[in-house]
């Protein structure tokens, strides 16, 4: 897996750069021409490119002037593993799908989308503490909050992690269960439920058979009700 973040750095001027991904001679990112980075843009763009290698391939990563090199050096920062790894705490981005993350919420699929809050740099939904936040943290409301993880290849995965809660102030503690698709993985049926005070809360360890598109869904429930229910659950899913 081939994952990273391009970026201008000088945004003093110029008309921007242009990237892409190739294994030996075949575009692996974009599919084909090139991705543009405006002259200002400090926050670029993310890939994550899952190929199959063999010995003595090469893997270019290419930056190009676009029509000027004035002002045109750029941060790129790759990470290149042989097994793709997927964490919902490092992958944390601000649109829907990148690094195969999304951000839902509901209290049965399909699911709907929440939005990004450009102020507190949150996805929330509809209602007011429907919430995922950077660094693992999440809350529920009426409606359950999900992340959902969609498979970009068929293969098996190791799917880990520990659910805790954060706040542990009060409450009636919450509810977790993992899906794939409508199927209910952990608990085998029901819901494992973590106390308003667990502060070491539960982990699970799966191996799960996916197919490219399956999508596995991280619920949170507020359980009773939805008050000091922020809850650390950051899930960790690697190919084998």
């Amino acid at each position: 897996m081939i994952k990273g973040t391009a970026a201008k750095w000088d945004t003093g001027g110029g008309d921007g750069v242009r990237i892409k991904i190739m294994k030996n001679s075949t575009p692996l990112w974009p599919s084909s021409g090139w991705q543009t980075i405006g002259a200002t843009d400090r926050l670029g763009v993310q890939f994550g490119v899952i190929a199959n290698v063999a010995a003595g391939d090469y893997v270019y990563i290419v930056v190009n002037k676009n029509g000027t090199d004035s002002h045109d050096t750029t941060v790129l920062d790759a990470m290149i593993t042989y097994k793709p790894v997927f964490n919902a705490s490092t992958d944390f981005l601000t649109y829907q799908g990148g690094w195969n993350w999304n951000y839902l919420q509901g209290n049965a699929a399909p699911y709907t989308s929440m939005a990004w809050n450009a102020t507190d740099k949150t996805w929330r939904g509809t209602n007011a503490w429907n919430i995922i936040h950077d660094g693992g943290l999440m809350h529920p409301d009426a409606d359950d909050t999900v992340r959902a993880w969609t498979a970009p290849v068929t293969g098996t995965v190791r799917v880990t992690g520990n659910a805790r809660k954060q706040d542990t102030n009060g409450g009636d503690g919450v509810r977790i269960k993992i899906l794939k698709n409508a199927a209910q993985l952990w608990p085998a049926s029901g819901w494992q439920a973590i106390a308003y005070n667990d502060a070491t809360g539960v982990s699970h360890s799966l191996t799960v058979n996916v197919t490219a598109g399956d999508v596995l869904y991280f619920v949170l429930d507020k359980n009773g009700n939805n008050s000091f229910d922020t809850t650390y659950w950051s899930p960790n899913i690697i190919y084998t």
